[in-house]
């Protein structure tokens, strides 16, 4: 059974550590990862199956908002200096 579902187990070990050690960024990748399943699976698993093709304006939103979300735990943990290098 384990080993059918080692990627579950090595993202939820990966949570834990990030909040151990204050890895925003940790949190950051695995909303990274999970917006590109969405986007390749072309459904969203968010509190329920969102399809995009059933549902395309709720499922752009709930991708943005991942996308959003990915890229602000992604950057918080780097200095102000180093954020504002990104936009030159």
């Amino acid at each position: 059974m384990f080993a059918e579902r080692w990627r579950t187990i090595c993202a939820l070990v990966f949570a834990l550590l990030c909040i151990i050690f204050n890895w925003q960024w940790g949190v950051g990748v695995m909303f990274l990862i999970w917006v590109i399943r969405d986007i390749a699976s072309g459904e969203s698993h968010f509190v329920e199956v969102i399809k995009r093709s059933e549902e395309l304006p709720l499922y752009v939103l709930v991708i943005f908002t991942q996308l959003f979300f990915a890229l602000f735990f992604l950057v918080t943990d780097f200095p102000q200096d180093v954020f504002l290098l990104w936009f030159l």
